[in-house]
């Protein structure tokens, strides 16, 4: 894999491991989701958030794993408090892949969704 990036160390517990943002989408017609799957030795996981205006960013502050567990923290970057946005609902859909040992079984979390989690 190129361009994977390192999780930075995290006060939420687990150890960080490596993952490669694959894709980044803004759209204004979706809803919330989160969809896991396992390709080979990799997992591929993909999570839309809602945000009340245009200008905010999703991205990720760091990717953990917990025995069982894959804990996927991401990063919201605002518009600045002075900045004019757009005043429509605005989605943001990011795709990472996370390499994994071939039979992983547990679950994949991201913090803060309504769909947190998907078991493997």
């Amino acid at each position: 894999m190129r361009n994977i990036q390192s999780s930075t160390p995290s006060n939420e517990g687990g150890t960080p491991i490596p993952y490669k943002i694959i894709h980044k989408e803004r759209s204004y017609d979706e809803a919330e989701s989160m969809y896991v799957s396992q390709v080979g030795d990799r997992i591929q996981v993909s999570f839309t958030k809602k945000f009340p205006t245009a200008g905010y960013d999703l991205s990720i502050a760091s990717v953990l794993r917990e025995e069982n567990q894959i804990t996927i923290v991401p990063k919201i970057d605002g518009p600045a408090s002075n900045e004019m946005t757009l005043q429509v609902i605005t989605y943001m859909t990011v795709t990472l892949e996370i390499p994994i040992e071939k039979e992983f079984q547990g679950n994949v979390k991201v913090r803060g969704f309504q769909t947190e989690s998907c078991s493997m």
